[in-house]
């Protein structure tokens, strides 16, 4: 912004100074008053005279140029400024929340302050676990210099620090420094409850088919005591 101040006053002034010179604001002609010669006068009660002299085309030429320099050093908006911002999956906590918003679930909650130069890196990492852990973990962040009492209290002096809540309990000691992506994903998937498996569906058994009756075979008495000799 400020360079296209600075741009534009000094295309301004560059234009006036061609447009004086090449005398488009007017030339004094050679009598400056009806009377007398000698526009030094101090008793010369008459206006002086000025005469529009038009541009001829090498000083037409001139302020082209110029106004063709100044539209190239213009600063031009990048793309990515057009676009609109993405939302954000990080949730931003204060003294007032925090007990409320770690009281259920997993929280991993990063101990920030906007002059850490860490900490402004690692905010992208965060943005990335969030969108992918949404749902199953809130990720969070709280700024120590605004939240004394917070700060106070988990006694944060390095930044930045991380910790994981489990149901509102602190689960181990924090963690210090600038992490990854996928350090941070180590930090909180042990704790993500597992989803219950559906049981497998057991497929249903078809009844049998009774193959064909074959009749009993029946034996003459007569013959019985033949059958028993063998």
């Amino acid at each position: 912004m400020l360079g296209i101040i600075v741009g534009s006053l000094s295309f301004v002034g560059i234009v006036l100074y061609f447009l004086a010179q090449c005398g488009f604001f007017g030339r004094r002609s050679s009598g400056c008053c009806s009377d007398c010669s000698d526009c030094s006068r101090k008793d010369c009660g008459e206006k002086k005279i000025y005469q529009i002299t038009p541009l001829d085309p090498k000083q037409l030429l001139l302020v082209v140029a110029a106004l063709f320099l100044f539209s190239g050093c213009q600063e031009k908006t990048p793309e990515s400024a057009l676009e609109p911002p993405k939302p954000s999956f990080v949730v931003q906590l204060s003294d007032s929340d925090f007990l409320e918003r770690t009281r259920k679930g997993v929280v991993l909650l990063d101990a920030y302050a906007d002059w850490c130069g860490p900490c402004r890196m690692m905010e992208p990492e965060l943005e990335k676990v969030a969108e992918t852990l949404q749902g199953k973990v809130v990720v969070a962040r709280i700024n120590v210099d605004a939240n004394k009492e917070f700060a106070r209290y988990y006694r944060v002096e390095l930044l930045p620090t991380l910790f994981v809540f489990v149901d509102g309990k602190l689960i181990g000691k924090p963690a210090l420094g600038l992490h990854s992506e996928q350090q941070l994903l180590g930090l909180v998937e042990k704790y993500i409850p597992k989803e219950p498996q559906e049981p497998k569906a057991v497929p249903p058994v078809s009844p049998s088919i009774p193959g064909p009756q074959v009749p009993a075979l029946e034996i003459p008495e007569s013959q019985v005591p033949a059958l028993e000799g063998l």
